[in-house]
């Protein structure tokens, strides 16, 4: 809980040092058009919302690790820079072993919700697939419903049938940027081309309330307790949504703009 708190208030801490919000995967400091940001460029201008947050929650060496060059898809590689703490649940047992993959990337318990951060262009519910997106939204336009009622970052499984959330992946592919994050339960391996999922509208799921690990489905997004999900609100709050919400409400907590409001089981 006190993780997902950390990360809620970095937003704001992040939306006042830059009047804006990254998007889940893209550009954030530097929007100079190139997908690395330009070799050797620290802090990197290309990365995901989780590196861009890195100052916010007192990891500002590793924002600054030369080793980021340009893409904060090189931490990790190789070593054991990216074990951040503060993006792993106390509770699951792979991620405290300092969980990697994709060549020792480091990985998350707490993907962020793409449908705020990285809004596409079909209107509320879609999700930008493009992989070199520029963040446009701040604390005033990512939520239209109101903050205090949307989801911004939500508990799953670090590792789920060997389908890893790597907090630095900044492209379309495996991780935290919201194409695992529980919106396509079909055929994720169809953002590999970089824009085949762009502005499409999601088939939002339930949790999967804890699972066994031998039906733990990469599609989806798990809970470490059958009482619930914990997660990050956009007012810089967290709390533990019941196992008993619908998926209505589970839908309207998602989506920051559709005008839907929170059903009496939120």
């Amino acid at each position: 809980m006190n993780n997902l708190k950390q990360m809620s208030l970095a937003l704001h801490s992040c939306n006042d040092a830059n009047n804006k919000l990254p998007a889940s995967f893209g550009y954030f400091t530097g929007n100079d058009g190139t997908r690395n940001g330009g070799a050797n460029v620290v802090p990197a201008h290309g990365g995901t919302l989780h590196y861009f947050l890195l100052p916010f929650i007192e990891q500002d060496p590793l924002y600054k690790d030369p080793v980021v060059n340009g893409d904060s898809w090189y931490i990790g590689s190789g070593n054991t820079r990216g074990f951040v703490k503060t993006f792993l649940s106390p509770v699951d047992p792979i991620a405290q072993t300092g969980f990697s993959a994709n060549n020792g990337r480091p990985g998350t318990t707490y993907p962020s919700n793409a449908l705020v951060f990285s809004p596409g262009s079909g209107g509320p519910g879609s999700v930008n697939g493009g992989w070199n997106q520029i963040a446009s939204r701040n604390l005033t336009t990512a939520f239209p419903d109101g903050s205090s009622n949307t989801v911004v970052f939500l508990e799953s499984w670090v590792d789920c049938s060997s389908s890893g959330k790597l907090w630095t992946e900044s492209n379309c592919g495996q991780g935290q940027n919201g194409y695992q994050g529980g919106w396509y339960p079909s055929d994720l391996s169809n953002c590999a081309n970089g824009s085949a999922m762009a502005n499409n509208t999601p088939a939002i799921a339930l949790p999967q309330f804890a699972p066994a690990k031998s039906a733990c489905n990469p599609a989806l997004i798990q809970t470490h307790s059958g009482n619930g999900m914990l997660v990050g609100i956009g007012d810089g709050s967290s709390r533990l949504v019941s196992s008993g919400i619908s998926l209505a409400t589970w839908k309207a907590a998602l989506m920051p703009d559709d005008g839907t409001p929170l059903g009496s089981n939120w």
